[in-house]
């Protein structure tokens, strides 16, 4: 009667409840199990004393879920008996009911069967648990799975997960794979549900072995009987796990631009992003504890005023919400084929925790290979990454690092692309290669690879890949179809690239303006091991970009002191093509807080442009050359890949990026860049261009400076299609329209006589 009558007693002894369970599961995980006993104890004495008196049904499932933690704590002291005992008390008290703890009571109970070896009553449990779930199934086999409805929240991925690897473990192959499908189909929808970036990146990290076993098992089933539906099925579940946010964030843009959503409601979440930017970037810098508060304050408010405004453009513009809700169609072998040409390999890599897969396509055919690296696999790559991106390692034991190069180099060609190339490539024709990395291996060069054993790394002659393929990159097997223009276009061009709209963007760091000036930019933990002051000169930068500009006969420049960042912010977004000659900094800790230098003057109080900038940005740029430190550098995010400036890009609609994956020289990329630009003039699409511009820069450079941590850094990016520098009226098909159009009129004009 005192709790009914006063609720302010009920809340009280309610919330002491859930803090003794608390502390319990918290001894728990500190391997304090006695402690966790005594506050398990005292919180199932709390909510069953208020269950008698009220009898509320949440507080029998909040009774019942300390049951279920007391077993988990009882089984970690190793005492079967009463944890079993718990379990089924929990059980019991849970009832028929689908409350997420009841679901995550059944998969615990399980777990603990199956590592007692009670593999069937395991099994039966989680079983058990999707009946709880799902009250209408009614399987006749505890093999099959319900249908799945809108139902969906984590625990229940965790039961079907369970089910899963102990049918794998059963030997049930063909009902293990059905139920890792009802998995996939789970987790789609719940990153449909989930809005913050940090809960997918979350859920993808634990779908790594749900895809990888996934994967494992479409591959048995095609080696057994050459399917193409399994050889399909893995494909999918590979791609599910690479550019996740970056994926979703290019199909929300195509939904605004065919949903129509007006250009005022557009620059309204263009600036509610830069705010979010501005907010999260404060928070980062916040140095004390009362800034930091009232900046994760004005943040989540920030965010809730976007939420609001994203869910009122979803209501009021219905083609945006149903092209942004549509389902994904799945990739097919044939869209893959048909997105490459008749010289082009694509590969694609899975990265799992004990297994490569790798994916292989040309015009007309496909491979699929599957490998367990050994143990040192990670280490082995660390180390040939050492003998490309770390300066003081290459110059204080370079006998040692050219060793340790031409062996791993050409371990990694062996492990990674023999086996594909020689399959695929069998006439020799074949000379571009597309790589879809995974995991680490978006940290490789791939061009640098050495296709024969060699002892040298100096010189024109030695066999790098890249000897025989252009090789460039892609985000994901989605984002392989170069085959259109960059950008759609009218009659007159408006919309593709075009010399006139090139911006270039120049630093020397060696005026008044740019130099022994504190910026605002993250310290790089590469600094000491790599070219040193992260603010050191550039001579070459300013140069680099005027010869650019002069060769292609048009575009803007800004340079040396006149490269502010607010200069960039008002006129970057409008270039076709965008060049960026300056200093890189990488903050491995945050990625976003990653950036771009720009020239610093007395009037300037940010010069840092940063990932968090960009990711509020823009872009209209068909191709942004990011010739600058790291941009391709980052931290790495499983289902999203390596957290770099290029990303950023990327995320802002920049379709074609030219990053670098180390600390790169002034003077040797800058040769390489204007050779570049020179081979995309001619035509030459952009992974050819790259290719023939390191290949020439090795033909002319000393010895010295042939080694791959001078010129192997830059790579492409996403689209790699060539580029039509020419004007409107020199282009063929305009005169071919002209020429009809006159046709036609002299035709008219000639009858018109007669």
């Amino acid at each position: 009667a005192i709790l009914k009558n006063n609720p302010s007693v009920f809340i009280i002894e309610k919330d002491k409840a859930a803090t003794l369970n608390n502390l319990g599961v918290t001894y728990r995980e500190l391997n304090q199990p006695d402690k966790a006993i005594t506050f398990l104890n005292q919180a199932a004495a709390t909510y069953n004393a208020l269950f008698e008196k009220t009898k509320l049904a949440e507080l029998n499932i909040y009774g019942a879920n300390v049951l279920s933690e007391r077993a988990k704590t009882y089984a970690a002291l190793n005492n079967k008996t009463e944890a079993e005992a718990d379990f089924q008390k929990a059980i019991q008290q849970f009832g028929r009911s689908n409350h997420p703890l009841a679901i995550e009571c059944y998969t615990n109970f399980g777990q603990f069967y199956q590592k007692n070896k009670q593999l069937e009553a395991a099994f039966d449990m989680y079983n058990g648990g999707i009946a709880a779930a799902f009250q209408s199934y009614n399987s006749l086999s505890n093999l099959e799975n319900p249908i799945l409805n809108s139902i969906a929240f984590p625990e229940l991925l965790d039961l079907f997960t369970a089910k899963a690897f102990i049918l794998k473990e059963k030997n049930e192959l063909n009902a293990a794979f059905a139920t890792f499908e009802k998995c996939d189909t789970l987790i789609q929808s719940l990153l449909n549900t989930y809005q913050a970036d940090q809960s997918k990146y979350f859920l993808t990290e634990e779908a790594l072995p749900i895809y990888e076993n996934a994967i494992g098992l479409a591959f048995l089933f095609y080696e057994k009987n050459k399917t193409p539906q399994y050889l399909n099925a893995a494909i999918n579940f590979a791609e599910k796990n690479k550019a996740l946010i970056l994926l979703e964030n290019l199909k929300d843009n195509k939904a605004k631009n065919l949903g129509g959503v007006p250009q005022n409601l557009l620059d309204e979440e263009r600036n509610l992003r830069a705010e979010i930017a501005f907010l999260e970037k404060q928070l980062y810098e916040a140095d004390s504890d009362s800034l930091k508060t009232k900046s994760e304050s004005q943040l989540f408010n920030a965010k809730e005023r976007f939420n609001r405004f994203t869910r009122d453009l979803e209501n009021q513009f219905p083609k945006y919400f149903d092209l942004k809700f549509a389902k994904n169609t799945p990739l097919s072998i044939d869209a893959i084929q048909k997105a490459l040409d008749a010289q082009t390999v694509a590969i694609s890599y899975f990265v799992g925790d004990s297994t490569l897969f790798s994916f292989a396509f040309s015009k007309n055919k496909v491979q699929f290979f599957s490998q367990n690296p050994p143990p040192q696999y990670h280490n082995d790559f660390q180390a040939l990454r050492k003998t490309l991106s770390n300066d003081k390692y290459i110059n204080d034991s370079t006998v040692l690092a050219e060793q340790t190069f031409c062996q791993l180099s050409h371990a990694f060609f062996n492990d990674l692309l023999k086996k594909p190339l020689e399959n695929l490539n069998l006439d020799g024709k074949l000379s571009r290669l597309r790589i879809v990395p995974d995991g680490f291996l978006g940290y490789l060069p791939f061009e640098l690879l050495l296709t024969k054993p060699a002892t040298h790394w100096k010189g024109q002659d030695v066999p790098y890949l890249l000897q025989q393929y252009a090789v460039s990159y892609a985000y994901s097997l989605k984002m392989l179809d170069d085959t259109g223009e960059e950008r759609n276009h009218d009659i007159f061009g408006k919309g593709s690239l075009s010399a006139k709209d090139f911006g270039g963007f120049g630093i020397e760091y060696g005026d008044s303006t740019t130099s022994n000036q504190p910026t605002n930019e993250p310290t790089n933990p590469l600094t000491n091991n790599t070219r040193g002051d992260v603010l050191s000169r550039l001579a070459f930068a300013d140069d680099e970009v005027k010869n650019i500009r002069a060769l292609l006969g048009g575009g803007q420049i800004w340079l040396n002191g006149g490269a502010t960042k607010l200069v960039f912010m008002r006129n970057a977004p409008n270039c076709s093509i965008l060049h960026l000659a300056m200093h890189g900094a990488i903050d491995e800790k945050n990625p976003l807080n990653s950036g771009l230098i720009f020239s610093k003057t007395d009037s300037t109080k940010d010069n840092f442009l940063s990932g968090y900038d960009l990711f509020a940005m823009q872009f209209k740029t068909g191709l942004a050359v990011l010739s600058a430190c790291n941009t391709g550098n980052g931290e790495l995010r499983r289902g999203e890949g390596v957290m770099s400036l290029a990303r950023a890009f990327a995320f802002a609609g920049c379709p074609a990026t030219v990053m670098s994956l180390w600390s790169i020289p002034d003077e040797s990329t800058s040769k390489v860049m204007l050779s570049f630009y020179k081979n995309l003039k001619n035509g030459d699409p952009k992974d050819i261009a790259l290719q023939k511009a390191k290949l020439d820069y090795l033909k002319n450079c000393p010895p010295q400076y042939s080694i791959p941590n001078e010129w192997g850094a830059t790579v492409v990016i996403g689209n790699i299609a060539p580029i039509d520098f020419r004007a409107w009226w020199e282009k063929a098909w305009v005169w071919g329209f002209i020429l009809a159009g006159l046709g036609v009129l002299l035709f008219y004009f000639l009858r018109k006589k007669n």
